[in-house]
């Protein structure tokens, strides 16, 4: 079985040498009203909020090109900004758990029509055979300070608290470097994934992968990853 990462593409032909593309919202938006964007990612962190978030409207650069995957500096740590034609090709896969909402994006003054953003809640921290993976101390959220041994869930909270503590002032974490997955996790089969808290990376099944290619999807870069192991 193979995966591999999915992420917006950066300073290529199809996307532009703008990234992200998607940098700020439209002139006079309200921030701090109870359906921003800004309010539904803050109430989010305890499930899928009841309110619809505001999506009018996202600001693509001026120097930057309209893609079916277009990365954004607002959302881009919660969900992804995607076409229609993006959004069909995800909903005929098994997906972990999500939301679209119907987005306006603006570009050099006119409504691009059929953009959304896909919300996910991520959550497959039980599913981790924690013995098996590897950690490492990520200080500065750029350097490898060292591999750690991890053996549940309760011992990675313990353990990064204790390594916080010790690091007073720095930006410090424990991260994977590589994941091992009990069997649980593999019978849902799931296209796309993504871990969370100590792994930032969307994953793709090779199905997925394929149907992104066959169907010329741009704004997307897809890598192999060996980060994912049985």
């Amino acid at each position: 079985m193979s995966y591999y990462i999915l992420e917006p593409a950066c300073d290529t032909p199809e996307t532009g040498p703008v990234y992200p593309q998607i940098q700020k919202l439209k002139p006079g938006y309200d921030d701090n009203k109870p359906d921003s964007i800004y309010s539904y990612l803050k109430k989010s962190i305890n499930g899928f909020p009841d309110r619809v978030p505001d999506l009018d409207s996202f600001i693509l650069h001026g120097h930057a090109k309209p893609t079916d995957l277009i990365s954004n500096a607002i959302t881009s740590g919660s969900g992804l900004f995607v076409s229609q034609k993006l959004k069909s090709i995800l909903e005929n896969h098994h997906l972990m758990t999500n939301r679209f909402y119907s987005a306006k994006v603006i570009y050099k003054k006119k409504v691009l029509d059929n953009y959304f953003w896909a919300h996910f809640i991520p959550d497959f921290t039980e599913y981790i055979d924690y013995p098996q993976s590897s950690f490492f101390i990520y200080k500065h959220y750029r350097l490898d300070d060292g591999n750690i041994a991890i053996n549940s869930l309760d011992d990675y909270f313990k353990k990064r608290q204790q390594v916080q503590q010790d690091n007073p002032g720095i930006n410090i974490t424990i991260w994977a470097k590589r994941i091992c997955f009990k069997q649980e996790f593999f019978d849902m089969q799931l296209d796309f994934f993504k871990i969370s808290l100590f792994d930032g990376n969307y994953y793709i099944s090779e199905a997925l992968k394929n149907a992104l290619m066959e169907n010329k999807i741009n704004g997307c870069h897809v890598q192999m990853t060996d980060r994912i192991i049985f």
